[in-house]
C-alpha cells in the first residue's frame, strides 16, 4: 500500500515542532488543545499527527519530515527577529490587572479567561498558570462589587 504525501498541514506542523523544545512526544502525548495552542494549529491537524503516529509507514514519513526541519534549523538558525515575530513581540501580562484587561481586548474575550481550561488560557497569553487563577478571582471580585455598587437598598439609611 502506498502512502499518501504529508499535506501541507502535517508539514507545517512537523515544522513548528522541530523548532519547539519538547518536540514529538508533546505533539503525541499534550492536551490536544494544548498542543493545537501552542503549536498555533487547528486540533484537526494535532489529530491527523497523532494517526499517522498510530503506523509504521505514517511514523516514519513524520519523522522524516521531522529530521529535515531540524537540519533546515541547525544550518539557518533563527534570528532574535525571527523568534520575536513568532511569538508576537508583545510582553506577555505582568499582573493579574494587566491580564484582565488584555483578555478584555482579546478575540477570545473576559469569558475565555474566565471559563476555558486554566493550561489554555496560560499558553494563548504566555502566562504562568497561577496568574490565570489570581486573575480569575480578581474578575470576580470586580463582578461582586459591580453588583453590589447597583443595589439601591445598600446605601439606604435605615
Amino acid at each position: 500500500m502506498a502512502l499518501k504525501p504529508l499535506t501541507p498541514e502535517l508539514l507545517d506542523l512537523m515544522r513548528k515542532v522541530a523548532a519547539y523544545p519538547h518536540g514529538l512526544g508533546f505533539l503525541r502525548e499534550g492536551d490536544l488543545r494544548c498542543v493545537a495552542v501552542t503549536l498555533r494549529v487547528h486540533p484537526f491537524v494535532i489529530d491527523e499527527a497523532r494517526d499517522c503516529l498510530q503506523t509504521p509507514e505514517g511514523r516514519a514519513l513524520l519523522v522524516r519530515e521531522l529530521r529535515r526541519a531540524r537540519s533546515r534549523i541547525r544550518r539557518e538558525p533563527p534570528t532574535t527577529e525571527s523568534l520575536q515575530a513568532a511569538t508576537d513581540s508583545k510582553q506577555p501580562p505582568a499582573d493579574a490587572e494587566e491580564l484582565i484587561r488584555l483578555a478584555r481586548t482579546h478575540a477570545y474575550g473576559l469569558r475565555f479567561l474566565l471559563q476555558a481550561p486554566f493550561e489554555t488560557v496560560a499558553i494563548t497569553f504566555g502566562v504562568h498558570p497561577s496568574l490565570v487563577f489570581e486573575a480569575r478571582e480578581l474578575a470576580r471580585e470586580h463582578t461582586v462589587q459591580r453588583r453590589g455598587s447597583r443595589n439601591p437598598d445598600r446605601d439606604r439609611p435605615a
